[in-house]
């Protein structure tokens, strides 16, 4: 099963108790796929990269971007999943990736080197930096 195929669950409901049934229901479906759901508080690997991706949990084109990276094989790279739309501030989601700019639109990525956070984007510069770095893994 696709994540994207979770926006389309349950039809029946209202908008509103829809969203919040792929918001309860995202994080476990994410750990289902084999990718990593971080949350504040989690280790940050010391050596090699990793990316952070924040995702809204209402975005056809988030859920879309985590099927397809499912798929790759991302084997020098930690990819770590939060979920964006679920941080109710910008100082919440700068526990995150620290010093982003104020998030208005998704996916958002942070990279890091050796534990050292050294790249952070938002929306269409975001997606710019996870090609850049996914390429470099072919």
């Amino acid at each position: 099963m696709k994540l994207i195929d979770t926006l389309f669950e349950n039809r029946h409901l209202q908008p509103g108790e829809q969203l919040r049934y792929v918001l309860s229901e995202l994080p476990e479906r994410i750990k289902s796929m084999g990718l990593n759901i971080w949350n504040s508080g989690d280790r940050i690997q010391s050596s090699g990269k990793r990316i952070l991706l924040g995702i809204a949990h209402y975005s056809r084109e988030d859920l879309e971007l985590l099927d397809l990276l499912r798929e790759l094989p991302l084997e020098e790279v930690q990819l770590d999943i939060f979920i964006v739309s679920a941080c109710k501030s910008q100082s919440e989601i700068e526990i995150y990736i620290p010093g982003i700019q104020k998030v208005v639109n998704t996916p958002v990525v942070g990279i890091w080197q050796d534990g050292i956070l050294v790249d952070k984007a938002i929306a269409g510069k975001a997606i710019q930096i996870l090609t850049k770095e996914i390429n470099k893994q072919k």
